[in-house]
């Protein structure tokens, strides 16, 4: 049984985690308790194969999913950036894009990135490159609601 769990990780989550299992009586049924510890490596993508509807080819997909509070949730563009990025050092200058980028989020609350690409002239990339560094330093914060990612003050 317990291979079955170290088989699914080593074949569909990269890079590798390190799991800790206990097997539990509850209320007269064994449980499987799977414990994994907060890793460094960030993200870690959970790799699947699945059927292209349009062409019936096999492809292999990657996804990345955070927790929230009970639930699994597949994570945004946005977020695996940020996660990304947190293995980088932080290199940091504020120009013009970030002055109107505050001014905005001043004056109206929030903005996605690519808002913040049409407002700045960035490419979508440049564009969540400055706002994930902006994360990192404490300045603005990455908020998700059902659907989308945006950033507010």
């Amino acid at each position: 049984m317990l291979e079955v769990v170290h088989l699914a990780l080593k074949m569909h989550v990269e890079p590798h985690v390190e799991i800790e299992t206990i097997i539990e009586e509850y209320k007269r049924r064994l449980v499987l308790l799977v414990f994994i510890a907060e890793s460094d490596s960030k993200p870690h993508y959970h790799t699947a194969t699945e059927r292209d509807p349009d062409t019936l080819q096999e492809v292999t997909i990657q996804k990345v999913y955070t927790r929230e509070g009970s639930h699994n949730k597949a994570a945004s563009p946005d977020r695996i950036a940020l996660m990304e990025s947190g293995s980088t050092p932080l290199r940091f200058s504020f120009g013009k894009s970030e002055k109107m980028l505050l001014e905005h989020l001043g004056r109206h609350g929030t903005i996605t990135a690519q808002e913040f690409s049409s407002l700045a002239g960035l490419s979508l990339q440049n564009a969540m490159q400055t706002l994930v560094t902006l994360v990192r330093t404490g300045t603005i914060k990455l908020c998700n609601d059902k659907t989308t990612s945006y950033y507010s003050l």
